[in-house]
């Protein structure tokens, strides 16, 4: 039994990736009083953070490997699955991005006074793109994840944003896009060189490749 497997007692990762989300949208989308919206965003990503407590608590130090992995098959003909876990690099960013969130929620309870529903949706959908970036492990969810960051960003700098707002958002939107083209040719160049979006085979894979190419990915 791989580290990965034996260390999937539960589904930590997908709980705190949609359980914050399940639980802050619908009184956010339903709801009309400001304290009533902070309240729910609140409670929603504080869930976020006690989970990643509890991630980093089932986290094995001294395992030099991926774990708490989770993996279903998404679109089995394209070689797309929905798989997460976390190694010692990203078990840090999960807890940081936890502990983050209910601290900016509380912020903008206080500061935010406009549009205060479609904000912290946007909120929570942002945390919940972050995290699945760090515990994606299959580069088509960690593409779609990212796309999923980039949404709400560009809408909280558009909408909520200081006096050059605007200006930001379009320069923003140029350096995301770009960006976002240029991973994903990668994505597809190690698709077809790799033959697997697995991100877990990654070095076997492309330790073969040639320099220009491990360089240009």
């Amino acid at each position: 039994m791989s580290t990965g497997e034996a260390a999937l007692d539960f589904p930590w990762l997908s709980l705190s990736l949609w359980l914050p989300l399940a639980l802050g949208l619908p009184p956010l989308l339903l709801a009309r009083h400001r304290h009533v919206v902070g309240a729910a965003a609140t409670v929603a990503t504080a869930t976020q953070a006690v989970l990643a407590i509890i991630i980093v608590a089932k986290f094995n130090h001294s395992i030099n490997d991926y774990q708490l992995i989770e993996e279903a098959q998404w679109l089995p003909a394209l070689g797309i699955s929905y798989k997460l876990g976390v190694d010692g690099v990203s078990i840090l960013l999960v807890l940081l991005t936890g502990i983050l969130g209910p601290i900016v929620a509380v912020t903008s309870w206080l500061t935010v006074k406009r549009r205060v529903n479609e904000f912290f949706a946007a909120l929570i959908i942002l945390q919940t793109g972050m995290l699945g970036v760090f515990v994606a492990l299959d580069f088509v969810l960690f593409y779609v994840f990212w796309e999923l960051v980039l949404i709400p960003m560009y809408l909280i700098i558009g909408v909520w944003g200081g006096e050059r707002r605007i200006y930001a958002t379009v320069k923003f939107f140029l350096y995301t896009f770009a960006g976002s083209v240029l991973m994903l040719v990668a994505i597809l160049a190690i698709r077809f060189y790799a033959g697997t979006f697995d991100i877990t085979q990654l070095p076997a894979t492309m330790a073969q490749a040639p320099l220009d190419l491990q360089r240009w990915v």
